[in-house]
């Protein structure tokens, strides 16, 4: 059995800027201005008001996008449960990566650390979440755990302990303590508590840190021993051991990338609203549409909970819905996510005459999916219109949008926050990162 403890706490201790491969920092950036939008997004919903009423108040050293000053640890908790409020936020590893990171790197690092300092530590706690991840053979949302929840704490005390300059022993103790602090249900997708997870992440990764700092000890050991934290939330124990980590040697930022969300939806969904938004002829026809068969993979239907949802928070995890919109509206966006539209009669409708038609093929390169999702629309005449297979959702690492589209979700997630010229001028700080001194300099840009 390896030192995979020890081995990412020397890596995450040691990463700097000057570090990097080329194109690494370009993507966290894209992550953390895409991040920094949802944020904005969020905080004035319902969650994100319940988490930030008990945080402390003061003149301490961590504030939020807004104008509350409170202690590092709940600093992280209510960003980054307002990056998840909405479920907008990125993916990759099956997970939130840049929902936990970077609101855990802002609170802590705001008095002191530069960009190209946000940079590495965010890169820090991306290869080891992501190599976390890979060696299970297994999915953990099988088993009901939540992996932003459970693998996020470890990647933010990773991130935290880089920006601190924690030496590789207490950097080492951090991923430890971390460990211990992760939790994450799938039962609690569709609901407040999903982006609390992850701002609990994103404060436990703060935690872990600090205490790994005063001199908490832990196991050395923690992540891959027999009773440690790979073999703890294992689905069926296929746990890859004996591969020997090779930090800085392959970049998983480079190989596995980000995933920029297109709609406010999970993004299990992602893929059929591609496909049923590309089905011609529906102008007209709505009404007589008869039937509707999505095909997808088993594990995002398990993911998909709600065949008939609610309300907006249980329609991000409705494949019946998102297709309903997908065909209403043209599109999957924060206006159809809302409760009086969810609740609709043509709806409903469409959300009840449509058939889950799962597969058990598992996509090589995504082990959440099935090799394709599409959608089939059948009308009262017996006519049948497909869309086409989509294997990666626009967004995807490998089917990436163009800046525009990034700049007009950005526009769109703070166009009642900021100014026009103090959006873009956020925005263009935030695309070049690595040539900011401080990151006092991104409030600046909020006047």
């Amino acid at each position: 059995m390896g030192e995979l403890t020890r081995s990412a706490g020397r890596f995450a201790a040691d990463l700097r800027y000057h570090d990097l491969p080329p194109g690494a920092a370009a993507t966290a950036m894209t992550g953390i201005a895409d991040c920094v939008s949802v944020i904005l997004l969020g905080l004035e919903e319902p969650v994100t008001s319940i988490v930030a009423a008990g945080a402390p108040r003061g003149d301490a050293a961590s504030a939020l996008w807004g104008k509350l000053r409170t202690t590092a640890d709940y600093a992280a908790l209510i960003n980054a449960t307002s990056a998840h409020s909405l479920d907008y936020d990125d993916t990759s590893g099956e997970s939130h990566p840049s929902a936990v990171l970077f609101p855990a790197i802002l609170a802590v690092g705001e008095p002191f650390a530069s960009g190209q300092d946000i940079l590495a530590a965010y890169i820090a706690g991306y290869e080891i979440w992501c190599e976390l991840v890979s060696r299970d053979r297994d999915k953990h949302h099988v088993k009901g755990f939540h992996p932003s929840g459970i693998f996020g704490a470890i990647g933010a005390a990773a991130a935290c302990a880089n920006l601190l300059r924690l030496d590789a022993r207490q950097t080492t103790a951090a991923l430890a303590i971390a460990a211990s602090m992760s939790a994450g249900l799938v039962a609690n997708f569709g609901t407040m508590t999903k982006p609390f997870q992850l701002g609990r992440a994103a404060q436990s990764g703060v935690l872990a840190a600090q205490m790994a700092a005063r001199g908490m000890t832990a196991g050395m050991d923690a992540l891959e021993h027999p009773g440690g934290f790979l073999s703890a939330f294992s689905p069926a124990g296929r746990i890859t051991h004996e591969a020997a980590p090779r930090f800085g040697d392959e970049w998983r930022i480079l190989n596995e990338g980000l995933n920029i969300k297109l709609y406010p939806v999970c993004y299990a969904a992602h893929r059929l609203i591609n496909s049923a938004m590309a089905i011609d002829g529906l102008a007209g026809r709505v009404e007589a549409i008869r039937s509707i068969r999505v095909h997808l993979g088993k594990i995002q239907s398990g993911i998909l909970r709600y065949r008939e949802p609610s309300d907006a928070l249980e329609a991000k995890f409705s494949a019946e819905f998102a297709v309903a919109a997908a065909i209403l509206a043209g599109n999957v966006g924060l206006r159809e996510l809302d409760d009086s539209y969810v609740r609709r009669a043509d709806v409903l409708r469409l959300m009840r005459c449509t058939q889950r038609i799962e597969s058990d093929e598992v996509d090589p390169d995504q082990a959440l999916f099935s090799a394709a999702d599409w959608v089939e629309i059948e009308f009262d005449d017996g006519e049948i219109r497909t869309g086409p297979p989509v294997r990666f959702a626009v967004g995807h690492a490998r089917n990436p949008v163009a800046d525009a589209k990034l700049w007009a979700k950005f526009e769109e997630c703070t166009e009642t926050r900021l100014s026009g010229p103090a959006r873009e001028a956020l925005f263009s700080r935030l695309k070049t990162l690595q040539d900011v001194e401080k990151i006092s300099q991104l409030y600046d840009r909020m006047a």
